[in-house]
This record gives structure tokens, sequence and C-alpha cells, in this order.
């Protein structure tokens, strides 16, 4: 893996966490189709340059969810 994936797949842990924060703040259970949600919305509204991090994250949910 090169340095490029690691930053990319660092930013989607990331983006995991703050969504499992996020949700449990406000009381709620941070199952994976709630969190799916949640980036979902996120990478909607994201730049250009961070969409890839959201989608990976994306991803990862995904195979959670099958």
């Amino acid at each position: 893996m090169d340095k490029n994936d690691r930053v990319l797949l660092d930013s989607a842990r990331e983006i995991l966490g703050v969504a499992a924060v996020s949700v449990l703040k406000q009381g709620l259970r941070a199952s994976p189709a709630m969190l799916y949600a949640l980036i979902l919305s996120w990478e909607e509204r994201a730049e250009t340059h961070e969409k890839p991090a959201y989608q990976l994250a994306l991803k990862i949910l995904s195979k959670k969810l099958n």
C-alpha cells in the first residue's frame, strides 16, 4: 500500500469514527445502516478532493451491511 492509499484509508477511518461519535452523542445506536446514511449525506456535500475518503468509508460500511 503506497502513502496515498494509507492517507485515504486513514481519512475513511476518521470519517467512520466521527460519524459514530456524532450518532452516539445524539443518544442513538450507531448501527452500520445509521452510519451509512449519515456519511452518505456528508459525502453529498463534501468538496471534490474529499469525496474519495467518504466513498471509501461508505464502501467499508457496505461490507458490514452485506
